[in-house]
């Protein structure tokens, strides 16, 4: 029984791991550790399981634990809480759209915030 199995071409895995690399150091080295932790992260995921990804892993934990990724999650985190606070209180009923949407006034800028809006409007 023959394998359908494709030859792992590690030159390209490789060449990718360079330059994802490479891009994520730029991105630290202009002092955007939020990207710098992203790229990271999905260096890390992207190329486990063809070859070592454990720098990657240790460079993203040590950016997570930087203050300006922080401020990123803690910011993320509070607009997806706001956005379900948004959709549960339109689900329920609460209220029409434009009394919700001034409660919700932060999230004015956030395209999440506006996709659901548009959604309320059909």
């Amino acid at each position: 029984m023959r394998s359908e199995r494709c030859v792992r071409d590690e030159a390209l895995v490789g060449r990718i791991a360079v330059r994802a690399a490479s891009e994520a150091r730029a991105e630290e080295e202009a002092g955007r550790a939020y990207q710098a932790w992203s790229r990271y992260s999905t260096l890390a995921a992207t190329l486990a399981g063809f070859r070592d990804v454990a720098p990657y892993e240790q460079k993203a934990r040590q950016l997570a634990a930087s203050p300006e990724v922080q401020r990123a999650f803690a910011r993320a985190g509070n607009r997806n809480a706001a956005v379900q606070a948004l959709r549960n209180a339109v689900r329920k009923g609460l209220g029409d759209a434009a009394a919700i949407e001034a409660d919700f006034e932060s999230l004015r800028g956030e395209e999440g915030f506006r996709e659901l809006l548009r959604s309320l409007k059909k």
